[in-house]
């Protein structure tokens, strides 16, 4: 029975010290120092334009895909400039 009762400790002190340390991550990340669970990283405009050409090295199926999206979305700024005259 004595072994069931140390892991049983075990446990309770594991838990124990992973709440602590989520407690910690949070205020960390309230206080600005690190991301956890609340805010999101800043991705800029050079952030999402190498992303998007790791993806078409790595991923050349989805290139008709990149495609359709900016003829869609040329067309739709076309549709906005031709209405704004």
């Amino acid at each position: 029975m004595e072994p069931f009762i140390t892991w049983g400790v075990i446990a309770l002190v594991g838990a124990a010290a992973l709440y602590g340390l989520h407690r910690l991550a949070l205020w960390l990340e309230r206080e600005g120092w690190i991301r956890y669970l609340h805010s999101r990283p800043d991705t800029g405009a050079g952030t999402g334009a190498l992303l998007f050409e790791l993806q078409r090295i790595y991923e050349p199926q989805t290139q008709h895909v990149f495609e359709v999206k900016e003829e869609k979305k040329t067309r739709k700024e076309n549709e906005g400039v031709d209405e704004g005259l």
